[in-house]
C-alpha cells in the first residue's frame, strides 16, 4: 500500500530537468588583521554581557571575522543606571594576553533646596540648587587563559587584573 501511495506521488511531480550550474569566480583579497568592525547584530534592549543583565535601551554588537575583536556598544534607558547610560565595551584576543576595555558615561541630577545653618554663626543660609553631575568610568584589564582540558572534560582558569 505505503508502496502504490509513493509511486502516485512521483507521477504528480514534474520533472526537472538538469541544468549545468554556472560558476562565478570571486576576486581573493587578503585580509587584514586591522579590519575590527563587523557589526553583526542590534537589539532593542541594553545587554550587559559581563553582568549577564537585560535592561530597556538599544545594543550593538560587532566581531571581527577572526573573532579577536569583540565590541559592544549600547544605551541603557533604566533609570536606575542613570550613571552608566552610555557603555561601550572593546575585548582583544588577538594576542596572548586578552585585553580589555570598558567605558561608561551618565549624568544624573542633583537638587538641593532648604535652609541650613552653620555651628560656627548664627546666620540662615537659603540654598536653592539644581546641577548635572557626569559620571566616567574606565576600566582596562588583561588576562590570561589556560586550557588545561583533558579527555572528556573541559577545564580551563584565566588569570588576569583590572584597573578602575
Amino acid at each position: 500500500m505505503i508502496h502504490q501511495l509513493v509511486e502516485d506521488l512521483t507521477h504528480q511531480e514534474p520533472v526537472v530537468e538538469k541544468t549545468e550550474a554556472t560558476s562565478h569566480p570571486y576576486p581573493v583579497k587578503k585580509y587584514s588583521k586591522w579590519n575590527l568592525l563587523n557589526v553583526h547584530s542590534w537589539a532593542p534592549t541594553f545587554v550587559n554581557f559581563s553582568g549577564e543583565n537585560i535592561y530597556t535601551g538599544l545594543s550593538v554588537m560587532s566581531q571581527n571575522l577572526l573573532g579577536t575583536t569583540i565590541i559592544t556598544a549600547g544605551y541603557n534607558g533604566n533609570p536606575a543606571y542613570e550613571s552608566e547610560k552610555y557603555n561601550i565595551n572593546l575585548t582583544y584576543r588577538g594576542l596572548y594576553p586578552i585585553f580589555d576595555l570598558d567605558y561608561r558615561f551618565g549624568d544624573t541630577s542633583f537638587e538641593m533646596e532648604g535652609f541650613y545653618t552653620n555651628e560656627e554663626d548664627d546666620f540662615i543660609y537659603g540654598v536653592n540648587t539644581q546641577q548635572t553631575i557626569y559620571h566616567h568610568y574606565l576600566r582596562a584589564g588583561a588576562s590570561l587563559p589556560f586550557n588545561i582540558s583533558r579527555g572528556h572534560y573541559s577545564r580551563h582558569f584565566e588569570a588576569g587584573a583590572r584597573l578602575t
